[in-house]
């Protein structure tokens, strides 16, 4: 049922058309007792105009909250990258844009490794193992594969290190972050 529900009035606009149409036809009833010729018409469209405006940015909102709050009660994770998404066709993004892609990095039970997460809205997560080699520049990437077991491959593996990469692999300080790692357990 919820699944229902979820696609009729933020995935698609036909529960704010039904809504709109039953508060059209309900007003058009009451409007005998009334003085207003357009009542129902008016108070139609004005329900229509503010689902349409308001329902389908419902959901990233939601996605931007679970993210945020998940984050906030790990604190071996550090935000890299975060872009805001707004939309001509969603007005309420046209006053505050929500999160549409978050990049995450914390270190894990190794050494020297980082995992890298990057949640997108309506999306599905992708998971990397990062593995830095600061000495050298030189970075390799692992993906998870259907077991859930990270393999390298030859093509992500050894590569040239950006500067931002090696900035936050190589340069900052992730003491803090490795003892929440080992704490959390």
């Amino acid at each position: 049922m919820s699944g229902l529900v979820n696609y009729l009035f933020f995935d698609s606009i036909y529960g704010v058309c039904a809504i709109a149409v039953a508060t059209f036809f309900l007003l058009k009833k009451i409007r005998k007792s009334s003085y207003e010729d357009n009542l129902p018409f008016t108070a139609a469209l004005v329900l229509f105009v503010t689902g349409v405006s308001i329902l389908p940015s419902i959901p990233m909102y939601g996605f931007e909250k679970k993210v945020l709050s998940g984050i906030e009660k790990q604190p071996w994770v550090r935000v890299i990258y975060k872009e805001e998404v707004g939309s001509l066709t969603e007005p309420l993004t046209w006053f505050s844009s929500s999160i549409g892609e978050i990049s995450i990095v914390q270190p894990t039970d190794f050494c020297c490794d980082f995992h890298l997460s990057t949640l997108k809205y309506n999306s599905k997560q992708l998971d990397l193992l990062v593995e830095p080699e600061c000495k050298e520049k030189l970075i390799s990437f692992s993906k998870a594969d259907s077991e859930g077991i990270y393999r390298g491959s030859d093509k992500n593996s050894n590569l040239k290190m950006s500067e931002n990469e090696y900035e936050l692999y190589c340069k900052q300080d992730w003491t803090v972050e490795r003892k929440a790692v080992i704490n959390r357990y």
